[in-house]
């Protein structure tokens, strides 16, 4: 089991999809297994991680509204100081969370040759990338 920051798992999504829509015909079985496994753990940490969001921006923003004046959803005022501060507080400590995940790392080799994995890519993935 390794615990990493829900904030990092938020931040690394694109670069997820990204990796698993590559063509990786070099990279052994196993570990398209493994991450295939990882990404449906990772969705449902995802949905609850978007469920507490919504709510911290319902609770501390205001309602925004379209040019008709109709209701399309809520957004943080950023004059409200004392709100603002307070979301920004308690959304920090949602992306410090830790979770643990099980997960084979992924060996730098198993990538070598792959087309599209960039050095970018590995950096927005370096939790589960292992030298």
């Amino acid at each position: 089991m390794e615990k990493v920051k829900l904030g990092k798992i938020v931040s690394s999504v694109e670069a997820l999809k990204t990796f698993t829509s590559l063509k990786l015909e070099k990279v052994p079985v196993k570990t398209k297994y493994w991450m295939s496994r990882l990404i449906n753990k990772i969705d449902s940490e995802l949905k609850s991680y978007e469920e507490v969001r919504v709510g911290l921006i319902k609770e501390f923003g205001k309602e925004k509204l379209d040019e008709e004046g109709k209701p399309e959803g809520f957004e943080i005022d950023m004059k409200d100081k004392e709100k603002s501060e307070a979301f920004y507080k308690k959304f920090s400590e949602l992306q410090d969370q830790e979770i643990e995940l099980e997960f084979t790392k992924i060996k730098i080799e198993e990538l070598e040759g792959s087309e599209g994995v960039t050095i970018q890519l590995l950096m927005q993935l370096d939790w589960l990338v292992q030298e």
